[in-house]
């Protein structure tokens, strides 16, 4: 995402000074770290997914205060109206807010004995419910989100472990980070926010008319995507926020941008994955692949092909130059997430299992096990990392074995 050449900020917003809560030097040490997760009753509240037709609709002083929702405002194409939707969340509210640091690291090996791999470390916070976690893309920063409206900042080189304030009033549903340093989280509560990573300070972003699902930065342009539950696109530039339909009956559930930044692919709950050309918004594929809501969508550009996955547990391989399917495979009892580390495909599922797999047959590699069902994954620029939270106080780091 690059700056305005007028003015030299980014989505000209009136700008906040906030500052970034940093814990005492002393607490990343490892005798000064809690000793682990609390039990948290987390199973329960956590939506579980079912095999369903695509068809089904899938505060203190220092946190954000609450305005009146506003609305979009729509291009001239007409909009498809559906009936009320019921919002399907990843994350669930808890008590606590705050945070400590890192507990020591562990080597990620094989186990012969439960066909499993450890996580190579685990960052432990205060936060009770973590719910998100993205890379910044130059690998310096990993950004989590929490059930409490809490943004925690890792600086991965430093070690060290901070509080994004002031804080949002909801659970986070979307995090992403610009190509410059501007990290953007959303809440259930139709709350948007930003950070400028490097400084320090919030910039006031509009509040949303439906909960957002995603966040993408457009490459190489000064705008954002989001995807909303209400089965619309919001699209954010230096002119505002104009809301489009986006042909997908319920929630768009994901997207993500091609390296060029010429098409924007979206997955909804639905069961249909869509590809718009990023300029002009029209439609240049529109495939139903899916029997249920669409988890996520990935790029491998170099193989020419693009993966989605589902609630049901099954992955589509698509061809990116026809879009096509080349191939499909039920992996896992139910999809939450994807990421792509190295040459493995990455599948987190609700049960808990965490899967590597092949790029060019499916095999699996890999898998580990995390104590609860994963709510989001994310895999560092340079493929070397893969971090998960699954709804603890946890960030666990997995590193490619040997």
């Amino acid at each position: 995402m690059v700056r305005c050449r007028e003015c030299g900020t980014r989505l000209h917003p009136k700008p906040v000074t906030s500052e970034l809560a940093e814990q005492p030097a002393d607490a990343t040490h490892p005798e000064n770290a809690t000793a682990g997760p609390a039990s948290t009753p987390v199973a329960a509240a956590v939506p579980q997914p079912v095999a369903q037709p695509a068809t089904q609709p899938g505060s203190s002083a220092d946190r954000t205060d609450d305005t009146e929702t506003p609305s979009l405002p729509q291009d001239e194409s007409p909009q498809e109206t559906h009936p009320p939707k019921r919002i399907v969340n990843r994350s669930v509210i808890a008590a606590g807010i705050g945070l400590v640091a890192v507990v020591g690291a562990s080597v990620a090996i094989w186990s012969s004995l439960t066909g499993t791999s450890p996580p190579a470390e685990t960052v432990w916070t205060e936060s009770d419910i973590l719910t998100a976690v993205a890379y910044s893309p130059d690998g310096q920063f990993l950004v989590a989100g929490s059930a409490t409206g809490d943004v925690l900042l890792w600086n991965i080189h430093e070690r060290k472990l901070q509080t994004m304030r002031p804080a949002l009033s909801g659970p986070i549903s979307a995090l992403s980070v610009s190509d410059d340093g501007f990290a953007v989280a959303a809440d259930t509560n139709q709350r948007l926010i930003g950070w400028d990573i490097p400084t320090g300070r919030r910039e006031q972003l509009p509040r949303l008319p439906s909960a957002v699902t995603f966040i993408a930065f457009r490459p190489g342009q000064f705008e954002v995507t989001l995807g909303l539950q209400d089965g619309t696109l919001a699209v954010l530039t230096p002119a505002g926020l104009k809301g489009r339909p986006s042909r997908h009956k319920g929630g768009v559930k994901c997207g993500v941008y091609s390296q060029d930044g010429r098409r924007l692919i979206t997955g909804g709950a639905d069961g249909r994955v869509i590809v718009w050309n990023a300029d002009d918004q029209t439609v240049i594929a529109d495939k139903r692949g899916h029997a249920a809501e669409v988890s996520n969508v990935v790029l491998l550009t170099e193989h020419g092909e693009a993966v989605s996955a589902d609630w049901n547990g099954e992955i589509v391989v698509w061809d990116i130059r026809s879009w096509n399917v080349v191939r499909r495979r039920l992996v896992a009892d139910g999809i939450a997430d994807l990421a792509v580390q190295q040459n493995q495909l990455v599948v987190a599922s609700w049960s808990g299992s965490l899967q590597w797999r092949g790029l060019e047959d499916d095999r699996l590699l890999r898998e580990g096990k995390l104590p609860g069902a994963i709510l989001g994954i994310a895999a560092s620029p340079d493929g070397n990392t893969v971090a998960s939270v699954c709804g603890d106080r946890a960030i666990r780091l997995w590193t490619m074995l040997e």
